[in-house]
């Protein structure tokens, strides 16, 4: 009997060390969308990994064309949108988006609105309430729309009713949700930021001038709310002959502008931030004229201005790259991991 109990005894304290190893050892997640070949169509998938690049992992079906995913700030579902008329060779526009959530696992993928065929980059708001998106819905203009899954309600934020308005696209929130940072291509190409009901729109970057052209996307608010991030890259009159590629990081309250230089010729697709408002994640593409150059993911430390690569695609291409830290969790200075979070949770 005692040798049962002892037994018995010397399994549950394996069993709790296992739960501890395990539950102290989940890193942060990243999810990211893949552009891959298959024989001769090009399909696209969701993948998540570690924030170190390991434990990479498809979840989404090999046959379909998925893109943009984001995470829902619970870290447990991403939302992502799938083209059903990629790839189809009929003449004329053949855009048929529609946006799907699914479980970190790969299951329970299920869609939740109404789409309409031209719908596109849905983002989730801080409370895993509302989806902000962006949309051509009357087939002229590109507008940023807002709709709250519970009460099944949208809300169209931006109205861009002439062609001098611009397109207004790449929304994203505010850490607090109260804020909507955003890009208009009017006007020399600006990021704007407005109320999360479309209120109180104001222009933070400065005009460009001179004679080049340039162009700028992807702002995304910092974890802490002091900065937003986005990128610009400037041309001659050859959109293929770049002549400058930076990543800005201005401050919300001042508006200085910390600059961030990467060589001739670099692709950034895609921005988030990643832990703390020093590190952030993008795709990263240095040759973006050659076809068979691949972008993989990277984290860059804006101290020490250090790129780490963590994804290797050679015949293909890893692309909108975004970080959950999860709920409830701890950061360390210099994050890699989570974990009293989670095992508080459980």
């Amino acid at each position: 009997m005692r040798i049962k109990r002892r037994l018995t005894f010397l399994s549950v304290c394996m069993g709790l060390a296992i739960f501890l190893f395990c539950a102290l050892n989940i890193d942060a997640k990243i999810v990211f969308q893949a552009r891959i070949k298959h024989t001769g169509d090009t399909l696209s998938h969701i993948y998540v990994m570690e924030d170190d690049g390991s434990n990479l992992r498809r979840i989404t079906s090999p046959n379909r064309y998925d893109r943009v995913p984001r995470w829902f700030p619970n870290g447990k579902q991403i939302v992502f949108e799938r083209d059903w008329g990629y790839g189809k060779q009929n003449t004329g526009d053949t855009m048929q988006r529609e946006f799907f959530i699914i479980d970190e696992t790969g299951m329970n993928e299920h869609s939740f609105m109404d789409n309409h065929r031209k719908d596109t980059s849905p983002f989730p708001s801080p409370d895993g309430r509302y989806i902000l998106f962006d949309s051509s819905r009357d087939n002229k203009y590109l507008d940023i729309y807002s709709y709250d899954l519970v009460r099944k309600k949208l809300n169209q934020l931006t109205h861009n009713n002439t062609i001098e308005d611009g397109y207004t696209q790449d929304a994203s929130w505010s850490p607090d949700g109260n804020k909507v940072v955003y890009h208009n291509a009017a006007g020399g190409d600006t990021i704007w930021r407005m109320d999360s009901d479309g209120g109180r729109k104001e222009r933070i970057t400065p005009f460009h001038q001179g004679n080049t052209f340039l162009n700028r996307g992807y702002p995304r608010w910092s974890p802490s709310g002091k900065y937003i991030m986005y990128y610009e890259t400037e041309f001659a009159n050859d959109p293929f002959k770049d002549i400058a590629s930076r990543l800005i990081i201005q401050n919300v309250f001042t508006g200085k502008r910390t600059i961030h230089k990467f060589p001739v010729k670099v692709n950034l697709a895609g921005l988030a931030w990643m832990g703390n408002d020093g590190t952030v994640l993008f795709a990263y593409k240095e040759q973006y004229d050659v076809p068979s150059d691949p972008r993989n993911i990277y984290r860059y430390d804006l101290n020490s201005r250090k790129m780490t690569q963590l994804t290797d695609f050679p015949l293909g291409h890893a692309i909108f790259p975004h970080w959950v830290e999860g709920p409830l969790s701890v950061s360390p200075q210099d994050k890699l991991t989570t974990s009293w979070g989670h095992l508080k949770q459980r």
